[in-house]
């Protein structure tokens, strides 16, 4: 009975022992935690692995393992060499068993990176304000320039670094942008070109650089301006239409001219001015602007000064001895000059475009006829007496003779008789003609005596017949009258 006893005791002991070994601690759980020297290790590369156990006995044992697989790697550490070669995309872990508990604890994991394929990318650089695929950029001297950087590559490698180094002419090149990828000068010149060499660094892949499309720079200098003026008239006299012109170089666009005279503004906004107003010791000049894309050009003129003197205005007019012009034939006549300029001048007499006289103020003839025509010109010295040559008047001859009247005439344009013509009407400047139809009608009528009749009636061609005619030589003269015939 005793060792039945016993017996049940030593079981219940066991089962209890038994029962306390199996059941896990869970405020005491053991754990493992593996890393890499590079973590996470590159394909291809030597890698070290470890284990840190805590909470675990003295007594353990190591399992690594290779996706889920044990591998020949049983302590705390190992090496991923040529021996213990590791798939790149496999996962790596360990397993380690309390050998006197046969208590397991598995470790956290460790991707093993994929290879990374070549880097197969493109660098583009461009203008902020031209936009992207630019070979040149146009700008102004000191014009602040902007460009971005657009990079692509074919890869997801998260470890990917990119150093951008701007170039001109080949050359590293100062930045004044501290934004990676972005550079900013305004000291670029005209012919500079631009590139950027962007280098990809990652700690699985080798070192690569990939240079950018390039971009010429075309500077535009802002130049200089310079304006001369000019005059091709003769400043000597004054009060004459004086022009000035002004020659610039250097102009851009929508220019503006200012012309002075003693400061003052005149004329228009063009590169010509003209004025009859100048005096002696006037001041002429002119200023340009010159708007451009890239700012804004003045210059001013050189000075011209006005040193003439006054034009001085001359004419002339002649009058006849004869009372109304009117002569006997074989009377003398006598004409005379006033000129408005008298000094140093010289006469020129002519009688119907022909010189006649001599160069005196005063001009007689008694050879003068019916329809003469004379006239002087008065010649003035020096260029500042205007007109040089001044004409005067014209003075028509008229001599009494018997009027000779015709009592037909033909005008049907053959250039003979196509006028009624009574030259001796010429000395009655008050005369006066009228012509009637036979009813009576009056068809033309004149006060003194021009031209003769030409047959027609406000234009238009009277029909062939005799008509009636009235002519006073005077006021109160007897009428002269009779018939004439119209032939056509």
């Amino acid at each position: 009975m005793y060792r039945l006893l016993w017996l049940s005791l030593c079981l219940c002991t066991l089962v209890f022992t038994l029962v306390c070994k199996a059941t896990p601690k869970h405020d005491n759980a053991g754990s493992v935690n593996i890393s890499a020297e590079n973590n996470p290790p590159c394909p291809g590369t030597f890698a070290r692995f470890y284990a840190v156990v805590t909470r675990l006995g003295p007594n353990i044992r190591y399992q690594w393992r290779v996706n889920n697989s044990p591998i020949n790697a049983t302590t705390a550490s190992f090496n991923a060499d040529n021996s213990l070669a590791i798939a790149p995309g496999s996962i790596v872990d360990c397993v380690v068993t309390d050998l006197n508990t046969g208590e397991q604890v598995a470790s956290n994991k460790i991707d093993v990176r994929a290879p990374f394929v070549q880097f197969d990318g493109n660098v583009s650089i461009y203008s902020f304000s031209n936009g992207i695929n630019q070979n040149r950029i146009t700008a102004c001297k000191n014009a602040f320039i902007e460009l971005g950087t657009a990079v692509e590559y074919n890869t997801n490698d998260p470890d990917i670094q990119l150093k951008y180094v701007w170039r001109i002419n080949g050359n590293s090149a100062s930045n004044n942008n501290n934004t990676p990828g972005q550079f900013s000068s305004s000291l670029l010149q005209n012919g500079d070109v631009i590139t950027c060499a962007v280098t990809m660094t990652s700690r699985c892949r080798t070192t690569q650089t990939i240079i950018s499309n390039a971009i010429a720079m075309s500077i535009i200098e802002p130049g200089s301006l310079t304006i001369a003026i000019t005059s091709d008239d003769d400043l000597e006299c004054l009060g004459a239409k004086t022009s000035f012109k002004a020659a610039v170089t250097g102009l851009g666009t929508f220019p503006e001219y200012k012309w002075t005279v003693n400061g003052g503004k005149v004329g228009d906004n063009l590169p010509t001015f003209s004025s009859s107003t100048l005096q002696t010791n006037d001041v002429v000049r002119c200023e340009v602007v010159s708007y451009s894309s890239c700012g804004t050009l003045d210059a001013t003129s050189n000075e011209i000064v006005i040193t003439g003197t006054p034009i001085i205005n001359s004419s002339v007019s002649i009058t006849s001895s004869a009372a109304n012009n009117v002569i006997n034939d074989g009377q003398a006549v006598t004409f005379t000059a006033n000129a408005s300029y008298k000094t140093g001048v010289s006469y020129q007499w002519y009688v119907n475009s022909l010189p006649d006289g001599t160069n005196s103020p005063t001009f007689t003839s008694s050879r003068l006829t019916l329809g003469d025509k004379v006239r002087c010109e008065v010649k003035a010295p020096g260029n500042c007496i205007l007109p040089q040559t001044a004409v005067s008047n014209e003075i028509l001859i008229i001599t009494l003779k018997p009027l000779v009247i015709p009592n037909t005439f033909t005008p049907n344009a053959d250039g003979i008789n196509d006028r009624w013509n009574i030259i001796a009407l010429l000395a009655y400047p008050q005369c006066t003609i009228d012509i009637f139809n036979r009813n009576g009608a009056l068809v033309y009528h004149s006060l003194g005596y021009i031209n003769g009749w030409d047959g027609n009636l406000q234009g238009k061609p009277l029909p062939p017949a005799t008509y009636y005619y009235v002519i006073k030589t005077t006021y109160n003269a007897v009428p002269l009258s009779g018939y004439i015939s119209l032939v056509r």
